[in-house]
C-alpha cells in the first residue's frame, strides 16, 4: 500500500508493487487513469493516454499562408520532459478561442467547452 499525493486532492492510496513503489518514492512522475483503471509510472505514463505537458511556446508564421487554416498560421509547441510533442498549427481566431477557454478552466462547464 502506498499512500501518494496528488495536487488536486492532496492524497490516495493505492496498492503497488515493490518496483512502482520505490519509482515513486524515488520521485519518478505517475498518473491514475480512472478510465482505463491502471496506475501508470515512469516512461508509461507518457505512452499511455494524453501526454502531461509541461511547458508551451506559441510561434506566429507572419509569412505563411495554409489554403486550411489562412495566412499567418499560428503554431503552438508543446514540451513534454525533455521532448518536443509534435507542433499543431492553426488559425489566429482558433489560437484566441483556445487562449479564451483555458482562461475558463475552472468555471462551471469547462470540461465540455471547444
Amino acid at each position: 500500500m502506498a499512500a501518494l499525493a496528488t495536487r488536486a486532492t492532496g492524497r490516495t492510496e493505492t496498492l503497488l508493487c515493490g518496483a512502482h513503489k520505490a519509482q515513486v518514492d524515488g520521485g519518478t512522475p505517475w498518473r491514475w487513469d480512472s478510465a482505463e483503471r491502471v496506475f501508470l509510472v515512469g516512461p508509461d505514463r507518457l505512452t499511455a493516454g494524453p501526454t502531461p505537458v509541461d511547458d508551451y511556446r506559441f510561434n506566429v508564421q507572419v509569412g505563411d499562408i495554409d489554403s486550411a487554416v489562412g495566412p499567418a498560421p499560428v503554431v503552438l509547441k508543446l514540451t513534454a520532459g525533455r521532448d518536443e510533442v509534435p507542433a499543431v498549427m492553426m488559425s489566429r481566431e482558433t489560437a484566441a478561442a483556445l487562449g479564451r477557454a483555458l482562461l475558463d478552466i475552472g468555471e462551471p462547464g469547462w470540461r465540455t467547452q471547444r
